[in-house]
């Protein structure tokens, strides 16, 4: 009867250390999976951010030649937006924002105002405002957020709407179009804010590359 008991127990303590191992390796397998999607991730936002820029900085110059800074500002206000919705695809979301916002609707949350703060550290402590970035990944249950940002550093082109020596029509238009604009006064150089983008990944579907 002991032995008995005594081989009920072994197969018991058998079966416990079976199940642990194997939800251990799993675990294991899925953290390097995860690792994999977040440098995957990283790569896309890179991609899109690229994109982004690319389109609107053409868009906004077409826009200056044609009808002068202050048309410029008109076009920033309407093509900006839509080109965020083009590569807002797969779970994806992509805008700009700055801890001084010219629109309202472009406000910072908790981690881009923690993040744009950093890169003003950062910068202070004398790092190129261009290779500042950063990034964050928050797991839930069953999926995890992915956050990047990108500082946009002021140049030339950028001190023509948001510098300190604006325009009598250019001042006219951002009175027109954002009341409670805060973005003026940079110098070149400065932060203007950052690109921010996230998607959020449904763990199951972390084997499936469509998902990224």
């Amino acid at each position: 009867m002991r032995l008995i008991r005594w081989t009920i127990f072994y197969l018991m303590l058998l079966f416990v250390k079976m199940f642990f191992s194997t939800a251990t390796a799993e675990e294991v397998n899925n953290l390097k999976q995860l690792e994999q999607v977040k440098l995957q991730f990283k790569a896309n936002a890179q991609k899109k951010i690229q994109l982004f820029a690319s389109e609107l900085k053409t868009s906004l110059s077409n826009a200056i030649q044609t009808g002068g800074f202050e048309e410029g500002v008109t076009a920033c206000k309407e093509i900006a937006p839509l080109l965020a919705q083009k590569h807002a695809t797969t779970g994806w979301t992509i805008g700009r924002t700055s801890l001084r916002p010219r629109n309202l609707k472009n406000r910072p949350d908790s981690w881009e105002i923690a993040t744009l703060n950093k890169f003003e550290l950062d910068k202070a402590a004398g790092k190129e405002v261009a290779t500042l970035e950063g990034f964050t990944a928050q797991r839930e249950q069953n999926t995890v957020t992915l956050r990047y940002m990108k500082a946009i550093p002021v140049n030339g082109l950028c001190l023509s709407c948001h510098g300190e020596n604006l325009s009598a029509e250019v001042n006219q238009k951002l009175a027109e179009h954002y009341p409670n604009d805060k973005a003026i006064g940079y110098k070149l150089g400065d932060i203007r804010g950052g690109f921010s983008l996230s998607q959020t990944i449904d763990l199951a579907l972390l084997e499936d590359d469509s998902s990224l």
